[in-house]
This record gives C-alpha cells, sequence and structure tokens, in this order.
C-alpha cells in the first residue's frame, strides 16, 4: 500500500442569480487545511494537468473518479487512505435533500444545483466496481457548510447500500461542522482542527474520530455551532495519524532495508530507545535537494563536519525521506520539513573500514542488484547502473574507509561519471582524507554546529532547557536530553543533562584539533584550560601566553607548551571558540586575542595541579607590613586583584580542594578580587566555611554588584569592627585609593557618637574626640583607635552642642559648650572637665594648638587664653547679624581667623601682622549651612540647603564639588587644603572623596557605609580622615596613591564603578 492522500474542494464565489453570499474565506479555509494535513505526512491528490487554482465543488465527483481510476490501472500506487474535505454553502430543498451549493444552484428551482454527499460516496466506491477491487481501508469525509449534519446521515445510507450489494469493504467516516439548525461558520472548523492536532500529546499513533470532533467541539460554541461524527463501522480509525506520536523503537523494515539507519540519526543517545526526531538543517537540505537535482558541480560531495554536528542524522534524514517506500512508512513527526522528491535517494551505505571491492558490494545490495554477485566490481557496478534511470547514493563516514584516494578514483568517481550517479558522502575532520578532496579538488560542503535545529530538537522532547547547554551540538543535545528525561526524580536532572553535553562537547571539540594529526595528548592537554576556563565562567577569555601556560600544567606527560601552539589550537577550534580580547573595560578599542570555549558551566572533572597552575599565573607582591595596632599581614603574598577574572578561575578550579587551598582560600584579598558573580557563586557553594563566624559575616558583608575596591573597602571595615583585624587587607590594592586604619568595635553601653573633632600636636602625636548622645565624651589615639580617656557627665549636665580639640604643650585639650554653658576638659590629667564662663551663650568657638580661643557671640569675635588675664583681641564682622563659624588655624607667624555668616560670606585675618584687612568672599549659594574650615584656615567648605558642596580659598575663590549619585542630601562634611569629604544616605549610606587640587585622581572615590554618617574630620595635614556613624568610629588614610608599576601591558582590576548606583539595582 502506498502513502496517504487528501482532497480539498470548495466553492465561495457564488453569483447573484444564485441568491447565495459570497463566501471570502474559502481560499483561507483550504490553504489551512492543506498545511495541516500535509503536517500529518500526507500527500495531496495533484489537479489534472492544465488546471488553475483551488478544486470547485462542481470538480469533485469527476477529479477524484479519475484519480481513482488510474490506481486501479496501475497508473498510481493505491493510498494507505483518503482524507476528502469539501467547504460551501450548504442548502436543503423540500426539506428531505441536503447537498453543498454548486455555481449553478439556483434556489427557485425544485432540483439540481446541489453536490449530494451520496454522489461523493458513490465516487469513492465505484471505482473499480466491475473487479470489485479494493482500492483503499478507509477515507474520512467532512463537510463543512452549514446544516451538515443530514448530508452526513445521507452519505452513510449510501454507505450502507453499498455494502449490502458489494463485496468491497472499506470504513469510512463522514464528519459534519454543524448540526441540521445551526450555521458553520467560515474558518471555525479549519481552526478548530488545527489547533486540536497541534495540541495532540502523541499517547495513540492514531487519533478516533470520536476523540476528534470532542476535543474539536471544545473549541467551538456548541450552542450555534457543533461538529458532528457519522460512521457505519466499528473497526479503528487508521486515516488521522497523530502528529505528536513517536514509534515505540525502529520498525522491521529499517532493520531489514537500511542497515545503516543508527539511534542517533534517531535523536535518540542508546538503540533500542523509541523516537523519531529530526530538526533543523533547512539550509543544508535546500543545497543537497539542488545537487541531487544535477545543479552542483560534477563527482562527489562531501559533506564535511567535526564528530556529532548531525552529519549522519542528516544522510539518514534525506535517506527515509527520498526513498518512497520508506518515507511512506515515516510517522509524520519524522517527515515535517520534507523538501526531497519522490524517488529521489535510493541507497544509503556506510564506508566504514570498506576498501574499493567491499564497498562496491554494499552499494550493489543497497540498490537491488543481487545479480551481481558477492562481489562486484566498480566496473561491473557503472555497467549494471548505466542501463538504470539515474540513481543517488549517501555514503556515511567516508574518511574511516580503507584507501579514501583509491575508494574515490576506482569507485565514486566512475558512478559519478559514467553511471549517472549522484553520490554525496559525509566525513569528519581528518587530515589524511582533507588531503584528498584537496588534490582531487572535490566539492566539500561544510557542516557545523546548528544552534536552531538544536533548540528545535529539544523542544520537540519536552526538554528546551537543556538546549543552551549543547551549543548547536546534536550530538550533545541527544545525549543530554536522554539524560534528563531519564533521570530519577530524587536527582537533578539539569546537572547531569549538562554533563552528558559536556563529554559530547569534548569528544566534538577533540576531533577539531586533532585534524592537523596532532596526537591525543596534545589535543587533552591544550583543549583543558579553555573547557575549564569556560566551564569556571570566565568570560575574559585567555589569552595565548596564559593558555599555553594552563596548557603545560595540564599535560602529565612534562610537556611544554608555547603560545604558537595556543594560536593554532583556536585556529582548529574555530567557531568553538571566541575571541574575548577587545579592550573591554581597558579603556583601549582593542586588546590581545584571548579565547573562550563553548561548552556547559559545570566543571566536572578539574585536578588540583590545574588550580595550582592558574594560581602560579597570577602576579606575587610583597606581604603587608605590620602596623601599629595591627597584627601582621596573613596575605600569601599573591597580587589577587591583577586579573580578578584569573582569580575568579582560580576559585572554581580550588573549591573541590579547600583543604590544599586553605591559605590561598582565606585570604582576604583574595575574597575581595572575586568579581561579583564568582563571589555570589563562592558563597552559595559554602566557601567561607574556613572562616570563624566573625569572619564570615565581613565576607559576607560584601555587596557582589559593586567594583572590587568598593567590597574591599566593605570587607576590611567590617573585619576591624568584629575585631578580626585587617588580615592583611589593602583596598588600595584593588583601586580604592584609601586604607581603613582602624575601626572601633561597637561596645554595649556606649551611646551613638555625636560631634566630632580631630587635632595632632608638633609632635605628630593626634588624638580623636567624640560626644555622645548620654553626654559623655570620648579621647581616642588618632594612630590606632585605641580609646585613652572619657569623661562620664549625668545627662543633666546636658549634651555638648559645640565642640573644639587642640593640641596644647603635647597634651590634648577639649572645649565645649553644653545647654549654653562653656566647659573645658583636659584629658590623660584624671581631671573631669570644669567650668569655662568664656564660652557661655557662644554661638561658635575655635581652639588653637598655642593656647588661644576664638568666641563668637553675635556679631564680634574675641580671642582669648583660657586661665589667663591679659588683654583678650575683639574684632566686629561687618555687615552681618550673626557669626555661624570660626576658626582659629595656621602655624605660628602665619595664624588665621576665619569666620562665616549666616548670609554666606567668609572673612579672614591674618592675626600675627596685625593687619585688619577683612575680605568678603560671598559664597555662590547664600544663607548656606554646615561651615566647615581646614586646619590651616585657608580653605573654608558649606553645603547649601540641599546637601551640595561649595569649597572656597583665598586664590580660586569659590566653586562647586561634584558628588556622583547624591539622592537624599549630604549629613556630613570634612575640608582640606588639598581635599574635601561628604558623607550621607540614610538608606544606603556613602563616602565620597573630593580633590580639591589638582593631580589628586583617584581610580575609586566613593565607597559604601555599613550605617549612617554622623560626622566626618580631617586631621591637620588632611591624610587622615575620621568618620563616625551609628555603630561607633573609624579611620581612613586618605593620602593619594603612592606610585604604581606600569600595568598598561597587564589586565586592568576590573570596569570602573557606576555613578548611577541604580545599575548596582539591576
Amino acid at each position: 500500500m502506498g502513502e496517504r492522500w487528501f482532497f480539498l474542494a470548495g466553492e465561495g464565489a457564488y453569483g447573484e442569480e444564485t441568491g447565495l453570499t459570497r463566501l471570502e474565506h474559502v481560499p483561507d479555509e483550504l490553504r489551512l487545511m492543506r498545511r495541516t494535513l500535509m503536517g500529518l505526512g500526507m500527500r495531496e491528490i495533484p489537479r489534472p494537468e492544465g488546471a488553475i487554482g483551488e478544486r470547485g465543488l462542481h470538480e469533485v465527483c469527476k477529479e477524484l473518479g479519475t484519480w481513482l481510476k488510474g490506481v486501479s490501472n496501475g497508473e498510481q500506487e493505491p493510498p494507505l487512505s483518503l482524507f476528502v474535505y469539501c467547504t460551501g454553502h450548504g442548502e436543503r430543498k423540500n426539506d428531505s435533500t441536503w447537498g453543498l451549493a454548486l455555481p449553478t444552484y439556483d434556489a427557485w428551482a425544485k432540483g439540481g444545483g446541489l453536490l449530494d454527499p451520496g454522489d461523493i460516496i458513490d465516487t469513492l466506491y465505484g471505482g473499480d466496481r466491475q473487479r470489485k477491487k479494493e482500492l483503499f481501508e478507509q477515507a474520512v469525509v467532512v463537510l463543512d457548510a452549514c446544516y451538515s449534519e443530514p448530508g452526513a446521515g445521507e452519505a452513510m445510507e449510501t454507505r450502507r447500500r453499498q455494502a449490502a450489494v458489494g463485496s468491497v469493504k472499506y470504513d469510512v467516516w463522514v464528519i459534519a461542522t454543524a448540526r441540521k439548525a445551526q450555521q458553520a461558520q467560515q474558518l471555525a472548523f479549519a481552526r478548530a482542527f488545527a489547533k486540536t492536532l497541534s495540541q495532540s500529546d502523541g499517547t495513540q499513533e492514531f487519533i478516533e474520530p470520536s476523540t476528534l470532533v470532542e476535543r474539536l467541539n471544545s473549541y467551538l460554541p456548541t450552542d450555534s455551532q457543533e461538529v458532528w461524527v457519522s460512521s457505519v463501522d466499528r473497526r479503528s480509525c487508521r486515516a488521522l495519524p497523530d502528529p505528536a506520536y513517536m514509534p515505540r523503537t525502529s520498525p522491521d523494515w529499517l532493520d531489514r532495508d537500511l542497515d545503516e539507519w543508527s539511534h542517533l540519526a534517531r535523536g535518540r543517545s542508546r538503540p533500542g530507545q523509541e523516537g523519531w526526531y529530526f530538526s533543523g538543517r533547512h539550509e543544508e537540505q535546500l543545497r543537497l535537494r539542488e545537487f541531487i537535482a544535477g545543479g552542483g558541480p560534477a563527482g562527489p560531495l562531501i559533506l564535511r563536519g567535526a564528530a556529532g554536528v548531525g552529519k549522519s542524522a542528516l544522510l539518514g534524514h534525506l535517506a527515509v525521506c527520498g526513498k518512497t517506500e520508506w518515507r511512506r512508512l515515516l510517522p509524520p513527526v519524522a517527515r515535517r520539513g520534507l523538501i526531497l522528491p519522490d524517488d529521489s535517494v535510493h541507497a544509503l551505505v556506510t564506508a566504514q573500514d570498506a576498501g574499493v571491492s567491499s564497498l562496491s558490494r554494499r552499494i550493489a545490495r543497497a540498490l537491488g542488484l543481487d545479480h551481481l554477485g558477492n562481489a562486484p566490481t566498480p566496473d561491473e557496478l557503472c555497467e549494471a547502473l548505466e542501463g538504470l534511470p539515474p540513481r543517488t547514493v549517501l555514503l556515511d563516514d567516508l574518511h574511516l574507509a580503507d584507501e579514501t584516494a583509491a575508494v574515490v578514483t576506482e569507485l565514486l568517481d566512475p558512478l559519478a561519471e559514467y553511471a549517472r550517479t549522484t553520490v554525496i558522502a559525509s566525513a569528519g575532520h581528518d587530515a589524511d582524507a582533507d588531503a584528498v578532496w584537496q588534490r582531487l579538488q572535490l566539492p566539500v560542503f561544510q557542516i557545523g554546529t546548528d544552534d536552531e535545529g538544536v533548540h528545535a530538537y529539544a523542544r520537540a522532547r519536552g526538554a528546551g532547557a537543556v538546549a543552551a547547554a549543547c551549543h548547536g551540538h546534536f550530538g550533545a543535545a541527544v545525549h543530554a536530553v536522554d539524560a534528563l528525561l531519564d533521570t530519577r526524580h530524587d536527582r537533578d536532572g539539569g546537572a547531569e543533562a549538562r554533563h552528558e553535553a559536556e563529554k559530547q562537547l569534548t569528544i566534538f571539540h577533540r576531533s577539531l584539533l586533532a585534524s592537523r594529526r596532532r596526537p591525543d595528548d596534545w589535543c587533552r592537554a591544550i583543549l583543558e584550560p579553555v573547557r575549564a576556563a569556560a566551564a569556571c565562567g570566565y568570560d575574559a577569555g585567555l589569552t595565548a601566553e596564559l593558555w599555553a601556560a594552563l596548557a603545560t600544567a595540564a599535560d602529565r606527560s612534562g610537556r611544554t607548551y608555547g603560545p604558537e601552539e595556543a594560536r593554532e589550537a583556536a585556529e582548529l577550534l574555530g567557531a568553538a571558540v571566541t575571541d574575548r580580547g577587545t579592550g573591554e573595560g581597558t579603556g583601549s578599542s582593542a586588546g590581545p586575542p584571548a579565547w573562550r570555549l563553548a561548552t556547559p558551566a559545570a566543571l566536572k572533572s578539574c585536578r588540583p595541579e590545574f588550580a595550582e597552575a592558574v594560581r602560579d599565573c597570577l602576579p606575587v607582591h610583597a606581604s603587608g607590613a605590620e602596623t601599629e595596632g595591627a597584627p601582621a599581614a596573613e596575605e600569601s603574598g599573591i597580587d589577587w586583584a591583577a586579573d580578578m577574572a584569573l582569580t575568579a578561575l582560580f576559585a572554581a578550579a580550588a573549591r573541590p580542594f579547600e583543604q590544599r587551598f586553605a591559605t590561598e582560600l582565606t585570604s582576604m584579598a583574595f575574597w575581595a578580587a572575586l568579581p561579583g558573580s564568582a563571589l555570589a557563586r563562592q558563597l552559595d557553594a559554602g566557601g567561607d566555611r574556613l572562616f570563624p563566624e566573625r569572619v564570615v559575616k565581613g565576607v559576607r558583608a560584601q555587596t557582589p554588584g559593586r567594583h572590587p575596591a568598593e567590597r574591599a573597602f566593605q570587607l576590611k571595615l567590617s573585619l576591624l569592627r568584629s575585631g578580626e583585624g585587617g588580615r592583611g587587607l589593602d583596598p588600595r590594592g584593588f583601586g580604592a585609593g584609601v586604607d581603613v586604619l582602624w575601626a572601633t568595635t561597637p561596645q554595649d553601653g556606649v551611646a551613638v557618637p555625636d560631634l566630632l573633632a580631630v587635632a595632632s600636636g608638633a609632635s605628630g602625636d593626634g588624638y580623636v574626640v567624640t560626644t555622645h548622645g548620654d553626654a559623655s565624651l570620648r579621647l581616642w589615639n588618632l594612630a590606632n583607635g585605641r580609646p585613652l580617656d572619657e569623661a562620664v557627665r549625668s545627662e543633666d549636665a546636658g549634651i555638648a552642642s559645640h565642640l573644639a580639640l587642640a593640641v596644647v604643650d603635647g597634651k590634648p585639650v577639649v572645649a565645649f559648650v553644653a545647654d549654653g554653658v562653656g566647659h573645658l576638659w583636659r584629658p590623660l590629667t584624671g581631671r573631669d572637665p570644669e567650668r569655662l564662663a568664656t564660652l557661655d551663650g557662644a554661638t561658635a568657638f575655635s581652639l588653637h594648638g598655642d593656647g588661644l580661643l576664638a568666641v563668637a557671640r553675635g556679631t564680634r569675635i574675641e580671642i582669648v587664653e583660657p586661665g589667663a588675664t591679659g588683654r583678650t583681641r575683639s574684632f566686629a564682622v561687618l555687615g552681618s547679624s550673626r557669626v555661624t563659624q570660626v576658626h582659629l588655624g595656621g602655624e605660628a607667624g602665619d595664624r588665621r581667623l576665619v569666620a562665616t555668616t549666616e548670609f554666606g560670606t567668609v572673612t579672614a585675618r591674618v592675626l600675627d601682622t596685625g593687619v585688619t584687612a577683612l575680605r568678603r568672599q560671598p559664597l555662590l549659594i547664600p544663607y548656606a549651612q554646615h561651615a566647615v574650615v581646614s586646619s590651616s584656615g585657608r580653605t573654608v567648605g558649606m553645603l547649601d540647603r540641599s546637601g551640595g558642596p561649595f569649597v572656597w580659598d583665598e586664590s580660586h575663590g569659590t566653586r562647586s564639588l561634584d558628588i556622583p549619585a547624591v539622592r537624599d542630601g549630604t549629613l556630613a562634611f570634612a575640608v582640606g587644603d588639598s581635599l574635601a569629604a561628604a558623607a550621607g544616605g540614610a538608606q544606603k549610606p556613602w563616602l565620597c572623596l573630593l580633590p580639591i587640587t589638582s593631580g589628586d585622581e583617584r581610580p575609586v572615590s566613593r565607597f559604601p557605609l555599613p550605617d549612617q554618617p554622623v560626622a566626618l574630620a580631617l586631621d591637620a595635614d588632611g591624610s587622615r580622615l575620621v568618620v563616625t556613624d551609628l555603630r561607633g568610629v573609624f579611620c581612613l588614610d586618605v593620602r593619594p596613591d603612592p606610585p604604581r608599576p606600569d600595568t598598561a601591558d597587564s589586565d586592568p582590576p576590573g570596569p570602573s564603578p557606576t555613578t548611577d548606583r541604580s545599575e548596582e539595582a539591576r
């Protein structure tokens, strides 16, 4: 028996004389039904020669009868089944006869003008009535028209009459698309039919018409249109194949007739597994169809591709779809994408291990030329084929034949030239075979991976999620999908699938590398670095030098690899590697080539030697020296920040060997250098379990989305506050431009810091004083943060509102005002704070290192020395109603008195010369707030009402400073002669360093803070910045970075941090 055929006819262009409306969508219905039925693997009964356009209803019986007569006469192979679809107006006459209206229909005539469904049944039955020859087994007839239920009943009555008088037995089902009182909407049935088949579950090989009708009605408004089926037969319907059905295994005819068919060609990883999957390769099929039709060059065509890309699957698909007796047995799902004409392929054989004689025998047997015997020569084979129509022979694995050149010249070339045989041969990557193709000038069609086809294949099997891990490799997809679907419920199917895909891709990549006669050890070692790097998520790619160094470590024989071999490997791998050397993030437009391999992100097999090799590729710097108050650096000496992507590779490679690499994996610099994604993976994998709990909190305090400089700052500050020390971590090595010197540990019972002051003496000793919400004052060592003294006062005594600190005669002295009452505290003497009436009612004051005290009340400023009885000096600041800030700064001989007013003006007086020259310098924003003055008195900083900072000095006047991404205003501000600092943010606290002088260009100048800042203060020379927040006090070294070695030829530590923190949120 032959194939399943379908027959379409419709009428829509009714004339006015019929009294019927035109059906505009009949052509659309026919096109949709044609596409749906072809998707079931059916073939359309063609129109007679010379016929144009769609078939009309008046031509149904004639054309259908003519085609069946050709079947009866042997001109056409008998069909397995028929599907007849007719659409148009449905009409009833005399309430008894129903039919499909023909173009000659006349509503006023008593009869005629209708296509009776019984006539269709008679045509099916009467094709060979005299000989009673059975032309087909089953038929389905669809009457898509209004009121068609009675027509289906009349058709079945005709079928009963045939059964009563004849011996021809065939089954028929007649489907009516509307009940006797219902109208059939245009396109309603065709759309529901297509949707029903597209959502089939594939559990049965064929769809029963009753089941089909039930599903159809679920998509139709059955109160206005309901599909109905009529049948008198009791056998199962085999005329409607289920488009999603997959046979359990290869049928017997494949095992018998197609010896070279394999489970991989069907899309399964093991023999005996169910499935007939093929997808993609549309362009390749078009190219091969053109070659088969004679549109290509003379001689055999070589279909060249690496292992597993789908060469055998493509040849197998061409064979079963191009040979008619094979194609008719294919399920619909295996016939999709069919583009080859009938009998366009005649044999498929393998050339593996075959010489000229054995391959001649295989081809003869596949072509059915058994009369040639068991050992036909090429001449005998050619002679036998000369008298036959042209043939197409497909050869698989020609590169594996014995004496490939002899096979081509003695057998394949004569077949193509003398026997009119089209030869298409697949071949893998093989240096010797490639030389044969080149020497003989054979046409070579290169076939690579097929990402689109692999995704379609995975989706068809319900495993689309694994397609991305296969990178367009068909063999990898077959094994990955089977692994996913076969995984037990208690195991990770995705991981199993990626592992299987990686194994197949490794075979694929090694076959590419071996194409120039390279030994297996070389292929394995040169592949391992890029394979492992890609598996670890190393997106930056490997340079030739790094690739070679890692390959040397991967080669167990001790062989040394050079950069030129890495470049050769990149050339051999071709599209399997991508060049990432674009200079991205370096500020340059291009960089040296750096290759990355496409492979699943799952490192399954990695030896500790590979992790050691990665580590040894990183540069080494001197360990940090011990500083006062801090333990000796525990840094291993590796400069992890020199190449953070390489650090990420080490992290992944060393993860299975934590104890072996405990020193490296517990380095704080290592954790700070990890890129954000690698940091997240390391934390998720529990990589911080080697640390004490307090250190773990610090490690997890890093925000993966931030720049490594910011994370190093976060990490060290957290470590210092936890009492763990800095552990050798220097944020400057990551581009921070600052270092965290010390931080106080939160203590129970200590209130939140409020006011802050910093001062240094002539001998270099420095102090920090803070006031707190419990009315206490505390003194800290500026060098190491150790607490030196505290003044515990009752809250009734009032909380300090103004504060000043100076080092007088080498001793710290603190002046403050609480509830309008002045006090003087001399720490380290054991005495409590004393009353200082000079400060009572002061609105601002400043204490100098020589003991002088400047006190502002209203518009006047007095210069006094606490405890002295000498004459005081007094100045008036004209043009203002109130002095808001006063500062005594500078060294002996250049002491300066700086005052700011509520109108935003600055006045300065040089005290030592006695000159009464007051220079007014109005700031740009009047009514500025929070004025601060540098220790020298030469620079003044102010904030406007929105928190924006401005600075003024005698040389440059007033200018604004830019703070990146300020959202909720500045809370704290400090200024020196060369650097300003601002801090703010309630929800996302931040600290920003703002260079005032030119030449201070810091790689990173903005840092996240763990808590909301309260106050900032710079020391006398501007080298240290003290910060108070809601948790305590910490000190930063803010000196500009010392000169660093030239790193123009090395990878940068990472991209610059974004100034728009919204990117972090994404």
